[in-house]
């Protein structure tokens, strides 16, 4: 069984009418499907966390200083036979504004309150697992971003 860890990246800011808006990253892959960004674990890697910030540091130039694991899923990826486990953590703290560096063709931000079928053809598993956690997750952002505890790239 393969491990695939991804990576939930907010972005959140305050609408006119002082209502706490999220949107969440996701990258379009090679295939030019597209997926939350993340990857798989290395024989190399030392935990599933380890493997999350190398792959958000290769893919989309980015630092972490927080992540926190708020789902996991087994589900097919690209493989014919077999499940991966699918590992979803939140980003809390990432740093410089996520950029194209390799392995991923396009990036953009959803709305937290949107089903990303309506936008684009998806990885089901990314897709199943953000509409899983996305409820419980919007919450906790929230309140991480009204606490001054979440804190993202300008």
């Amino acid at each position: 069984m393969a491990v695939r860890v991804c990576g939930l990246i907010p972005k959140v800011f305050m609408t006119p009418n002082r209502e706490v808006s999220i949107q969440y990253l996701w990258v379009q892959e090679e295939s030019g499907l597209w997926s939350l960004p993340g990857g798989h674990v290395e024989p190399s890697d030392k935990s599933w966390d380890f493997a999350l910030v190398r792959e958000l540091l290769e893919e989309l130039g980015i630092s972490t200083g927080g992540i926190l694991n708020v789902g996991n899923m087994f589900g097919p990826y690209r493989r014919k036979f077999g499940d991966d486990l699918h590992v979803l953590y939140l980003v809390t703290r990432y740093t410089p504004e996520p950029k194209v560096v390799s392995e991923v063709k396009d990036l953009q931000w959803i709305s937290g309150k949107s089903d990303p079928a309506s936008k684009f053809s998806y990885h089901v598993p990314s897709r199943s697992l953000f509409m899983a956690v996305r409820r419980s997750v919007n919450n906790q952002v929230r309140s991480l971003f009204v606490n001054k505890r979440l804190i993202q790239a300008q």
